[in-house]
This record gives structure tokens, sequence and C-alpha cells, in this order.
């Protein structure tokens, strides 16, 4: 009992301090704390499987766009390639009448 009375006032000071700067908290406070964690998580971050979902989307159009791109790119070489004839058909024509 001694050794209670001596430690005491040290005993009610850390008390008083844990009162005062609210160290502790209540199991309201708690669940309080929780529901504004995961309304701002909600808020401001997006789940794994929407992100999932979201990259599937975004690679599938990538490879859309780069086949069409391609595709266009033959189409192209296609119509050089005949007006190249076509220049080059002009000119022996060109030759042969002069």
């Amino acid at each position: 009992m001694e050794k209670f009375i001596e430690y005491a006032p040290s005993i009610i000071v850390v008390i008083a301090f844990a009162a005062a700067y609210k160290v502790f908290a209540t199991p309201k406070q708690l669940a309080e704390l929780k529901s504004q964690l995961i309304e701002y998580i909600s808020e401001h971050y997006v789940s794994e499987k929407s992100c999932d979902s979201c990259t599937k989307h975004i690679d599938g159009t990538l490879k859309t766009v780069t086949e069409s791109i391609q595709k266009l790119d033959e189409k192209l070489d296609m119509k050089i390639d005949k007006v190249t004839e076509l220049i080059e058909r002009r000119i022996e024509q060109a030759e042969r009448g002069h």
C-alpha cells in the first residue's frame, strides 16, 4: 500500500494527461472514425477490381486502335505503290512518245 501511495501522484498525472489529450477513445468514437475512413477511402481511391476492369478495357481499346492503324498503313502502302506504278507508266509513255 505504501508503494501505491508513493506512486499515486505519478499515476494521477498520467491519467490526467491521457484524459486531457484524449489518448483513449470510446467504442462510439472508434465507430465514427471507422465510418469517416471508409467514406474518405471510397471517395479518393478506386477498388482493385474496378481498376483491373478499366485496365482491360483500355488494353482492348488500344489493341483495336493499333489494328486499325496497321490496316490504314497497309492501305496507304498499297495506294502509294499504285501511284508509283502510275507515275512510272506515265514516264515510260512520255519517253516513248518523244
